[in-house]
């Protein structure tokens, strides 16, 4: 039964009922065929659980399997803890040697390299190495912002604006902050970047405002509570 089977690989009975409504009666197949499907599928089965049902099939410590499988799960928690969409394959090698306790030796870029061409799930792209749903998620990304760029038709009214701007509001634009909503003005997609207190935020009202006075509708999101108050 799957009780027995789990008992022997070590595995707390109270599993079971989990990895059966995942599985149903293919569950002893599925697991030795993949025992890392646990950890990606059976909610509360950790990596390391799952490496030690796998080592207790046979599979090699150092087998493409297991190293697949150890690669795969540092790039996802790259992902989920550091928001991370690749790790460098040095960096990758370190941290996958480290899980699996290995030698740093024992996994090599061209381990890395024959993973990639085997699964579909994992790609390299020169010294980065992803999940595939965040490569596939940073090219369209970055496909969304080529289409989106483009200039927009000159404001021969826009000095005037910006100077009326400065008389009505308690915080008047220096230079360089005059220059950016003169960019944002002109182009289709702008990225306002900077430290702290070096007046992003009063950059970006002055655009709202500027927008809203062509009459145009504006949506403002923010990544956090306290921003969203602003």
């Amino acid at each position: 039964t799957i009780i027995e089977f789990l008992q022997e690989l070590g595995v707390s009975a109270g599993y079971a009922p989990r990895i059966w409504r995942e599985f149903g009666d293919a569950a002893i197949y599925e697991i030795k065929k993949d025992p890392y499907k646990l950890c990606d599928r059976v909610r509360g089965f950790g990596f390391k659980k799952a490496d030690e049902v796998a080592l207790g099939l046979g599979i090699g410590a150092s087998s493409k399997t297991r190293l697949a499988a150890g690669i795969k799960y540092v790039l996802k928690e790259a992902a989920n803890f550091n928001g991370h969409c690749y790790l460098l394959t040095d960096e990758l090698l370190s941290i996958a040697a480290a899980l699996l306790k290995l030698p740093g030796v024992a996994i090599q870029s061209s381990d890395v390299a024959e993973i990639c061409t085997k699964l579909q799930s994992i790609i390299q792209e020169a010294d980065r190495v992803y999940l595939d749903k965040y490569w596939k998620a940073e090219h369209e990304l970055a496909d969304s912002i080529i289409d989106q760029c483009g200039k927009l038709p000159p404001d021969r009214g826009l000095d005037i604006w910006l100077g009326e701007y400065d008389l009505r509001t308690p915080f008047p634009l220096g230079n360089d902050q005059r220059r950016a909503v003169k960019i944002v003005a002109q182009n289709q997609l702008s990225i306002i970047t900077g430290g702290a207190g070096c007046g992003k935020t009063t950059v970006a009202k002055a655009v709202v405002e500027y927008w809203d006075s062509k009459g145009k509708k504006i949506v403002c999101c923010a990544p956090t509570g306290k921003a969203a108050q602003r």
